[in-house]
């Protein structure tokens, strides 16, 4: 039979081993990838909650429309805040991914696409595009 002492002992080490392995265990990963059809000015992807702050977004934009470029976006869902914004990027039918260290960890966020005309400002029309989160 086991004395209180030692009983007391060993739930306080398998808390310790139980704590240790939540604490090392790796995050979960995550992928939002999102197409879309023809458009103008910009299309924003649907929902997604990140775990970390710190993952890669990306984009790309079909050639054949006025718009000759495109840049993204990281949103925050709760108030549409821009959290970064790509550079712009050539729509050659190409992914492009950038890092980004601002999201909110268990917030929702989404990824916008803009597509931009050759003066880089102006809004123009994609045939095709696409979005994406990786977490």
């Amino acid at each position: 039979m086991l004395t209180k002492k030692l009983a007391f002992t060993m739930a306080s080490a398998f808390a310790s081993i139980a704590v240790s392995l939540s604490v090392a265990a790796p995050a979960q990963a995550g992928t939002m990838i999102q197409g879309f059809g023809e458009g103008w000015d910009y299309k924003s992807s649907r929902d997604f909650i990140p775990n970390v702050s710190s993952f890669h977004i990306g984009g790309y934009s079909c050639p054949g429309g006025d718009a000759t470029g495109f840049k993204v976006s990281l949103m925050k869902t709760s108030n549409r805040k821009i959290l970064y914004t790509s550079p712009p990027r050539p729509a050659d039918s190409s992914w492009s991914h950038w890092p980004v260290s601002t999201a909110y960890v268990n917030q929702a966020h989404y990824v916008r696409i803009y597509f931009v005309q050759a003066n880089g400002i102006d809004p123009g029309t994609s045939l095709c595009s696409g979005a994406s989160a990786d977490w």
